[in-house]
């Protein structure tokens, strides 16, 4: 069987507006599109100035030589990325028998200064991916998005993710172990920043062997 270990959906932008917690959400991402037809995403209440819209983010190809930046998400973009039943529909069609899946708007949760909203963001995900799975929970496997800023945080999530059918966890190469806004390249981010391998992490390293579970390292994040 053809199984594909890297694949992507596109969380609704609605998902934040509907489930994140109340004192969140007005701040949480958002997806405007104005009158003359362009997108513009706001992350944490401010536009972001991107050369790219959602729509060629999720297309695979779309940046190479003869690829299109203004991908429409509605208009250009398959709905398997986020309508389980049309994903299950292609991967018939392609041949895929099982796909490994990881979000597209929940990558670099690291970069959230506000350490309660980068919970907010991981345990919103994570509760609607499971939902998403459970089309068909043997083809559709999903990855947990585990922040490592608080190990107590970390274990629980792990525990309620392992109990909703989560079966790999995600983690970021270079857990922020604090808050603050520092530019993923800044020296000084050094600081804020723990190894995967430190002693702090092993009760989260061994419950995943007990539960015979593998991590995903992300670069993006």
């Amino acid at each position: 069987p053809v199984i594909d270990g890297d694949a992507h959906v596109v969380e609704p932008f609605t998902l934040w507006d509907e489930e994140l917690p109340e004192e969140f959400r007005p701040v949480a991402r958002q997806r405007i599109v104005d009158e003359t037809g362009k997108e513009v995403l706001y992350h944490h209440g401010t536009p972001l100035d991107l050369e790219w819209t959602i729509g060629t983010l999720c297309t695979p190809g779309s940046a190479s030589p003869g690829g299109r930046l203004d991908l429409d998400l509605e208009a250009d973009v398959h709905p398997g990325v986020a309508d389980p039943q049309a994903r299950l529909a292609v991967m018939d069609e392609q041949g895929v028998a099982v796909s490994f899946l990881f979000p597209s708007c929940t990558l670099g949760l690291d970069d959230v200064p506000d350490i309660d909203f980068r919970w907010a963001y991981a345990r919103t995900y994570n509760s609607w991916i499971a939902r998403f799975c459970e089309a068909d929970p043997v083809r559709l496997r999903w990855g947990a998005v585990i922040p490592l800023v608080g190990l107590d945080r970390a274990m629980d999530e792990l525990e309620r993710c392992l109990a909703l059918g989560a079966s790999t966890v995600m983690l970021s190469p270079l857990p922020r172990s604090g808050p603050g806004a520092v530019p993923f390249a800044s020296p000084e981010r050094e600081g804020l920043c723990q190894n995967l391998g430190h002693p702090e992490l092993d009760p989260f390293w061994q419950r995943l062997v007990k539960a015979d579970v593998p991590a995903v390292v992300h670069a993006v994040n």
